[in-house]
């Protein structure tokens, strides 16, 4: 799937090589890391400007839309892990989509282009809540996640820990009636800009 996927916001695949029980990818040189690098950390967020936030937004939106709408033959991929950690930034801060790890390819004309799973794939963090329900993933899901991602970005940091190579990110606890994470979140940040 990743082999076929041409789009300047999405890491090319320049080539493999396997080799015993060597396996290598050769890929985009996505210089400045993945996106999560930068949240969280007051002094990694300065690096980026709101002009390189915007930037970011956009980019992951037009592969979204590349995904979703603009292949050949009218294929569709549902990335389904769309997060900022499977966001790198190139050496001019633009964003590439990354990990189709958890990817879904949808044939042309499905009719009502949704992939049913019996078992929920995916990370947790950033899972569409009518995907959690109904096990029905769609486009809408990546938007979802996405969402999340233009959240963390506005905020400066990450809604949840970056996962350990092999391991999951484990639960952040949402504080029990305050509305969520982003609200503590968005409320610290108007305390220290009045303070």
């Amino acid at each position: 799937m990743f082999s076929s996927v041409e789009h300047p916001y999405i890491v090319t695949l320049i080539g493999f090589c396997v080799e015993d029980s060597e396996m290598i990818l050769v890929i985009d040189n996505v210089s400045n890391g993945y996106l999560d690098g930068y949240l969280g950390n007051a002094n990694d967020i300065c690096i980026l400007t709101w002009e390189k936030r915007l930037k970011i937004c956009i980019d992951v939106a037009h592969a979204l839309k590349y995904l979703h709408f603009e292949m050949e033959d009218q294929k569709v991929i549902i990335h389904h892990d769309i997060c900022s950690y499977s966001i790198w930034l190139d050496e001019t801060w633009g964003a590439k989509i990354f990990d189709f790890w958890w990817s879904v390819f949808l044939p042309p004309n499905q009719e009502d282009e949704a992939f049913y799973s019996k078992s929920h794939i995916g990370r947790k963090y950033n899972k569409d809540p009518q995907y959690e329900k109904t096990g029905k993933l769609k486009r809408e899901s990546d938007v979802y996640s996405f969402g999340i991602v233009l959240l963390e970005i506005l905020c400066g940091r990450c809604h949840a820990p970056r996962p350990h190579p092999g391991r999951e990110p484990r639960a952040v606890k949402q504080p029990s009636g305050t509305g969520g994470y982003f609200k503590n979140i968005a409320a610290e940040i108007f305390i220290r800009t009045v303070s």
